[in-house]
C-alpha cells in the first residue's frame, strides 16, 4: 500500500509542476505576444513603404519578419488559449485547438529558420565578394602603377 501512495504523490507533484510549469509559459506567451506582433509589424510596414529598402536582403528580412508577425499574432495567442484551458479544466480542450497550434508553431519555426538560413547565406556570399572585388582592385593597382 505505501508504494501506491508514494507514486500517487510523486504524480501529484509532477501535475502540480506540469500546471505551475504552463502558468508561467503562459504568462510569458502573453507578455511578449503584442511587442512580437507590434514590432514586426512596423518592420513590415517600413519596408513596404520604403521603396529604397526594396532589395532581396531586404526581401529576406521582410520575410523573416512577416513570420515572427504571424507567431505574434496567431500562434503565442493559441498557445495561452490552449493553457488557459487546461488550466481551468484539467483538460486538454479542443482538439482543433491544439492542431491549429502544433500546425502554425511547425510552419513558423521552419520557415523561420529557413528565412534565417538564408539570410546568413546571403552574409556570406556578400562578404565573400567583397573580399574578392578588394582582392582584384589590389592587383589592378600594382599592375597599372607608375614607375617611381
Amino acid at each position: 500500500m505505501s508504494t501506491i501512495n508514494l507514486v500517487s504523490n510523486i504524480q501529484e507533484d509532477d501535475i502540480s509542476t506540469l500546471r505551475t510549469s504552463r502558468l508561467i509559459n503562459s504568462i510569458l506567451n502573453a507578455i511578449c505576444s503584442f511587442p512580437a506582433a507590434f514590432g514586426n509589424g512596423i518592420i513590415l510596414i517600413v519596408i513596404w513603404r520604403t521603396p529604397s529598402l526594396h532589395s532581396p536582403s531586404n526581401t529576406l528580412l521582410f520575410g523573416l519578419a512577416l513570420t515572427d508577425f504571424l507567431v505574434g499574432l496567431v500562434t503565442q495567442p493559441l498557445k495561452v488559449t490552449s493553457s488557459v484551458v487546461y488550466l481551468e479544466s484539467d483538460e486538454e480542450g479542443p482538439i482543433t485547438l491544439a492542431l491549429a497550434f502544433d500546425v502554425l508553431s511547425v510552419v513558423s519555426s521552419g520557415s523561420s529558420f529557413m528565412i534565417a538560413t538564408a539570410i546568413s547565406v546571403d552574409r556570406r556570399a556578400r562578404v565573400q565578394q567583397e573580399e574578392i572585388e578588394s582582392v582584384d582592385l589590389a592587383g589592378m593597382e600594382r599592375r597599372f602603377a607608375r614607375p617611381p
